[in-house]
């Protein structure tokens, strides 16, 4: 897809249950990629996942948790930590793809060591190929 410097679409796909799961992890890695590439700000990142957990409608949804899990680990997005802690104690991360231990013992790596990137790339423009 493409990145036009508007996260809406990413972040609607994130949040809605109807989409296939793996359209909307894809969605929260490629958050996590354009936030490690400084493409998109992490302060943005986070309020509006904030939004979205505070508002209720994702409480069950263990598909956005367990997205969020990953990326918040590989970004760093510290101020969200404890909702994932509160995610996993909740029972609505999917422990079979990240567990609590996992998240925890990667909590101190950094981004560069976690962030699935050799997929993800930022494509460049035409004349900064050559």
């Amino acid at each position: 897809s493409i990145y036009d410097g508007d996260p809406s679409p990413l972040f609607n796909i994130l949040e809605t249950p109807t989409y296939h799961e793996s359209v909307r992890s894809m969605a929260g890695c490629c958050l996590a990629v354009l936030i490690y590439h400084e493409l998109l700000q992490k302060e943005l990142v986070i309020a509006r996942i904030q939004s979205m957990v505070t508002s209720g409608k994702m409480n069950d949804d263990q598909i956005f948790f367990t997205a969020l899990a990953h990326l918040v680990l590989e970004v760093k997005l510290e101020p969200l930590y404890d909702i994932v802690r509160a995610a996993f104690n909740a029972n609505v991360v999917d422990t079979f793809i990240i567990g609590l231990e996992h998240f925890e013992a990667d909590l101190p790596k950094s981004s560069k060591d976690l962030i699935r990137t050799s997929y993800l790339h930022p494509v460049k423009a035409a004349d900064e190929l050559k």
